[in-house]
């Protein structure tokens, strides 16, 4: 009975173990089937470049891999720059030159602030050791391409205007250094042709500025030895700072005799062609016009600086005191407004 259970239990221990290594090996076979087919699979797909940022922590995310076009090797370092780098433009202001003939009563100065530079400029282009101009004397005047401004002529006001008559020995040329008024203003308001002749007794219609300034015989003999050059900066000085331009003129020729240097230097330490003590200049200097900083030695840095003091300390109400305080010296100040014929 023992024998018996036990060639039983063999057998079926036997029967078992056949049952379950069958199943192993169709498992087995089943895997390997479908692990080469996987295979198959996977080389039949295309293959695609994998971003070198693929977010491997998020599986949601999808990704999108965008071919752009090649790019040929000489230009592939700026293939990332070549629209994200704006056009640019290139601006340049090309400088021409402006060639004009000097007339009567031209300046440097005056045709420096007709054309918008300065007087350093034009003798720069031209070459021109001095100020001085001779009538006719060609000139190149740099500018620039800018879209030029249109002068435009106001109507003359009756307020300045003055009834002149004609003496043995006047000029237009004369009359027009006197009054501070240009030949050709003259010509145009008096209805007078170029190079008429004028006449004794004859009258003349003044409309300037300084209109109300009734020239002595001192104050003419004053604008006769004045640099012809500077009379346009002692007139334009004046009509900034509501000064008679003769006294700008009187002041310049009783300091230093017309000096246009610089370099005169008083006994007592004033400095340039106005004679301007450094602490004074350090209060009244200004740059006259086209000039970036005051200059005690410039003789139009000096010109403006002199008519702004005077403005300062009342010229317009009492024009003794003012020039009193330009310089302590009661014969000084009866000699200028003598010279000016103020």
């Amino acid at each position: 009975m023992t024998r018996q259970v036990r060639i039983g239990l063999t057998l079926l221990f036997a029967a078992l173990f056949v049952v379950i290594a069958f199943t192993y090996i169709a498992g087995a076979s089943l895997w390997a089937t479908r692990s080469a087919s996987s295979r198959t699979t996977e080389s039949r797909k295309p293959i695609t470049d994998a971003p070198t940022d693929h977010p491997r922590t998020n599986p949601n995310v999808r990704v999108t891999v965008v071919h752009t076009p090649e790019v040929a090797p000489s230009n592939r370092i700026f293939a990332d720059r070549i629209h994200s780098l704006p056009m640019q433009k290139k601006s340049r202001t090309e400088a021409i030159a402006t060639h004009i003939k000097v007339q009567p009563g031209d300046s440097l100065w005056s045709i420096a602030t007709s054309h918008n530079t300065t007087v350093e400029t034009l003798k720069s282009a031209n070459h021109l050791a001095s100020d001085t101009l001779q009538i006719g004397q060609a000139l190149n005047v740099p500018s620039t391409t800018a879209k030029p401004t249109i002068p435009v002529t106001a109507p003359a006001s009756t307020e300045n205007t003055l009834h002149y008559t004609i003496q043995s020995g006047d000029t237009l040329w004369s009359i027009s250094l006197a009054y501070g008024v240009s030949i050709n203003a003259l010509e145009a308001d008096n209805h007078l042709s170029s190079g008429a002749p004028l006449h004794i007794g004859q009258q003349l219609i003044i409309h300037a500025p300084t209109a109300n300034y009734t020239p002595s015989k001192s104050s003419q003999a004053l604008i006769q030895e004045a640099p012809s050059n500077l009379l346009p900066v002692y007139q334009a000085a004046g009509k900034k700072y509501d000064i008679p331009w003769t006294v700008l003129t009187a002041i310049h020729k009783e300091e230093t005799d017309f000096d246009c240097t610089g370099q005169d230097v008083s006994s007592a330490g004033a400095i340039g062609p106005m004679q301007f003590m450094p602490s004074t200049f350090a209060i009244f200097g200004v740059p006259a016009p086209g000039h970036q900083t005051a200059d005690i030695h410039n003789v139009y840095d000096a010109i403006y600086s002199t008519a702004h003091m005077l403005e300062a300390t009342g010229f317009s109400r009492d024009p003794y005191h003012a020039i009193y305080e330009y310089n302590h010296s009661v014969s000084y100040v009866r000699d200028i407004l003598r010279m000016s014929a103020v």
